[in-house]
Parts: C-alpha cells; sequence; structure tokens
C-alpha cells in the first residue's frame, strides 16, 4: 500500500492524529520529515525516534537542501485540515505535483481490508478510543489503535502497529467529514451535539453527515450508540442496533454507579433486567459521562468475545488518559486537575462531577475559549456553565485554525458570566493572580494551549 514511498512529510506533524500516523510510519521504517509551529512534548518525542522537524513556516531550505524530496515517485505529503491554504509547505508541495493527501485519506487507506471498530462522537471518542484499545491490547488482541489522546498506559497515542494486524481501533472524527471516509465493522456513536459550524452550518447537515457514516457501516456490523444519540438521529437506516445509557429504555444500561474517592463503581444489566457482571466494576475515570464511555467500550469487546473475567482486569488497570479529568494533586487543602473540555456539554458534565467529588468546597477554574465560531455559537450556553465556579479565570480565545471574528472575545463572554468573582486574564499573567488568591480546588480546562500552563503551575505549587 505504501511500499513505493521512503520519505513522508507530515504538514502539522504536532497534531495528535497526524503525530498517531507519523509514530505508525516510524515502525514501518519509513523516513519521517515535517513541518509544525511549535516544538512541543509531542514533536521532541517524534524527533528522539527520528523525525526531523521543522518549527520556521518560511523555511523552504529545509526541504531543498540536498534535493531531499527530489524524487517525487517517492515521496508522500500528509496534511491536516487545520492547516490554512496559504502555507508555504502545502504550496510547495501541490505546486510541484508531490502526492499530497489529507490525514483521513490516509488513515482510510491504512484501515482498508481491516476489521475496524471506529468511535464517533461530539464527546467521548478519545475516552472510549482508549478503554478499548486498552481491553484488547491487555488481553492478547494484535492491534493498532489510534487515539486522539496520549494513553497513560502506554503513554502514547498509537498503540501497535509495530506488526500488521487485522483489528484496527480509531476515532471517527466528525470535522471535516473525516470520518466518511472510514467504512467499520463496529461503529460507536457516543453523542450528536452541534459542534464545527464551519463545516456543519445546520443542525440538520451535521445529522445528515452521521446517517451518512452509519451507511458506511459493513452490511453484518453492528451499531453501538447512545440512547439520546439515536433519539437526536431519529429514524436510522440501519438494522443490528444496540443502545446503551442510563435510561431503562434501552438494550444496556447502568443500574447502579458511584464515585469513591477518585474512582468510579458501576454495574449494568440487559434489557431482560440481568446484570451482566457479578461485582461492581471499579474505574479509574469519575463522571456519569465517563461510565457510559466505559460502558460502550465494554459492549464492543463483548462483540469481540473477550471474556468477562479479562474486560474486568483490563478495565481495572486503566490509567486513564492524559488531559482527561487528570488528578495532578490531590491533598486535603489542594487540589489541582486538568481537563481537555472546550464544549459547553462537556464542562458542565465535567463541573457536576467535581462538585460531586468536592462537596463545599472553593473551585476555581481556569478556562481557554478554542475557537472563535465555536464561542460564538455557544457564547449563551458557555456562559451558562462558566457561571457556575466559584472563581473564574478566562483566557482569550484560541484560535488555532481560524482568523478573528469581529465581536467575538472573551472580554464579551466573561460579562455574560455571572460569577462574583471573574477576571479575563493573560496565559502568562496566570500564575501571579494565582498567588494572591487562597485556591483549593484549582482546574485547568480547554483544547488550546492552556496545556502549557499544567507544568508551570504544578512545578509552582505542588513540586517540593
Amino acid at each position: 500500500m505504501f511500499k513505493n514511498y521512503k520519505k513522508i512529510f507530515f504538514i502539522g506533524i504536532g497534531g495528535i492524529g497526524m503525530s498517531a500516523l507519523a509514530k505508525y510510519f516510524l515502525n514501518k521504517d519509513k523516513i519521517i520529515y515535517g513541518y509544525d509551529i511549535l516544538r512541543s512534548d509531542i514533536c521532541i518525542s517524534l524527533e528522539k525516534q527520528g523525525s526531523k522537524i521543522t518549527y520556521c513556516q518560511k523555511n523552504l531550505d529545509f526541504i531543498l537542501d540536498n534535493n531531499l524530496f527530489k524524487d517525487k515517485e517517492s515521496c508522500l505529503i500528509v496534511y491536516t485540515p487545520a492547516i490554512k491554504n496559504d502555507n508555504i509547505f502545502l504550496n510547495f508541495f501541490t505546486n510541484n505535483n508531490f502526492n499530497v493527501k489529507k490525514r483521513s485519506e490516509i488513515l482510510s487507506k491504512i484501515c482498508e481490508k481491516k476489521f475496524l471498530v471506529a468511535v464517533a462522537g461530539t464527546h467521548g471518542k478519545t475516552t472510549t478510543t482508549s478503554i478499548i484499545s486498552h481491553i484488547l491490547n491487555n488481553t492478547g488482541f494484535n492491534i493498532t489503535a489510534f487515539i486522539g489522546g496520549i494513553s497513560r498506559n502506554e503513554n502514547s497515542n498509537l498503540i501497535g502497529g509495530e506488526i500488521d494486524s487485522k483489528l484496527i481501533i480509531v476515532e471517527a472524527d466528525e470535522y471535516d467529514k473525516s470520518f466518511l471516509k472510514l467504512s467499520p465493522n463496529i461503529a460507536i456513536i457516543t453523542s450528536v451535539d452541534m459542534d464545527h459550524s464551519d463545516i456543519y452550518t445546520k443542525t440538520s447537515s451535521l445529522k445528515k453527515a452521521y446517517h451518512q457514516f452509519i451507511s458506511k457501516i459493513a452490511s453484518d456490523g453492528v451499531l453501538i450508540i447512545e440512547n439520546k444519540a439515536l433519539q437526536e438521529l431519529g429514524n436510522i437506516n440501519f438494522s443490528n442496533i444496540i443502545t446503551y445509557s442510563f435510561s431503562e429504555d434501552t438494550d444496556f444500561r447502568i443500574s447502579s454507579y458511584e464515585i469513591t474517592n477518585r474512582n468510579s463503581s458501576f454495574n449494568f444489566i440487559n434489557s431482560n433486567s440481568k446484570f451482566f457482571f457479578t461485582n461492581e466494576i471499579v474505574f479509574c475515570l469519575p463522571g456519569k459521562h465517563n461510565i457510559l464511555n466505559a460502558l460502550a467500550s465494554i459492549l464492543v469487546c463483548i462483540q469481540l468475545d473477550v471474556k468477562k473475567e479479562d474486560i474486568v482486569k483490563s478495565i481495572n488497570s486503566f490509567l486513564g488518559i492524559k488531559r482527561r479529568f487528570e488528578i495532578h494533586f490531590e491533598s486535603k487543602n489542594k487540589v489541582f486537575i486538568d481537563d481537555y473540555a472546550h464544549h459547553p456539554s462537556e464542562i458542565k458534565e465535567t463541573l457536576e462531577t467535581l462538585f460531586k467529588m468536592y462537596p463545599n468546597r472553593k473551585l476555581t477554574l481556569i478556562f481557554q475559549p478554542h475557537l472563535y465560531t465555536r464561542t460564538r455559537d455557544f457564547m449563551n450556553e458557555f456562559a451558562d456553565v462558566l457561571s457556575l465556579p466559584n472563581h473564574l479565570l478566562l483566557l482569550d480565545i484560541f484560535p488555532a485554525r481560524e482568523k478573528p471574528i469581529r465581536g467575538i472575545d472573551s472580554s464579551k463572554l466573561l460579562k455574560k458570566c455571572r460569577n462574583k468573582n471573574k477576571e479575563l486574564v493573560k496565559k502568562e499573567t496566570v500564575l501571579n493572580i494565582l498567588n494572591k488568591s487562597n485556591f483549593d480546588v484549582l482546574v485547568t480546562m480547554g483544547a488550546g494551549n492552556i496545556s502549557s500552563l499544567v507544568e508551570q503551575i504544578k512545578n509552582e505549587y505542588f513540586v517540593k
């Protein structure tokens, strides 16, 4: 499939999806080059594995020196839709007739003629994909898994891939309609909430894309879908459907759950009210949303005939994902948690879980909005959920791939928030502000570069 390519250049190599592909091809002894705007920990890790990366957008010499890409037929160029059209590398390779492909096209090629498990949904994709991958990897399955986050068990967003496997697990990303290039044998849909209005102008267009994704499932395959998502999508033209939720009118439902310390414990029953496990499962991630992610993962493993005792052992040994309700410090006086939530629904679920875990304690939230379009589209919803913490520190909007939208900024959002203690802050002033506040439960949250604050906060307050 990729035998003719000796060199692969990734434009946006530091992205979580792109870097997993780069690792995959490193395992196939390809020579990896790339560009990214920031030398992140992911990029540093790729460099240590032999990748050559430039961080200067105008550095065409990087690819022209030594005729690195003289032979076009042996070079593959991969880019992410987050890359802007004026990118100098993208234009160079396109204008010179190199073989230039989107990340989603390459991923779909890797998945061809494989048994594919694809996890779709506005929320919960990364957690669900990670749990499935951990269970299967932990029970001896030969898998390749592309994860949209860093598994704490493997310290990687790629599991397996060293040896060709017939079973692949991927996140089916709805952005740019990338998931429509996949043809899964087992598909999971965790949720269907409006997002990515730069791609989906109406809710109906988002729902249409999900129906198209379902139509790509193999005729003898199965769709595992959360009940609320099923209701959102309406009539589905597919026969083999398994539903799950907390409600009674589903094939599998959570029958009991409890948050104890850092963990969740739960059990579930089928439509005949029969318990699946004798005892409750202990799971490292708290919150009802995470319990549903775990249930969806278990249902996939049931389809693959994984033994019950192996599922339990693997769930118990699952350590979570970096930046998904990641507890960095916990004591009677101080707590520090980092989370990736960036959509109002996700923020609400995470905050509700925090209030249950730490009742009667003061919660300080440092939040960085992600994308101007998302902030514009959900301005009131963001204001509602961001009004819940005792103390709100709101950062500027992280633009990612977008240009500013006139009249849409964090100042406008802050004015709509109802917290008594709220302020607009710059990322570089956060530590000074925290020094003046007697914070109790501290949470950093967002999908942008707020993650770079985590180590700074840990070193300042929690590392002795």
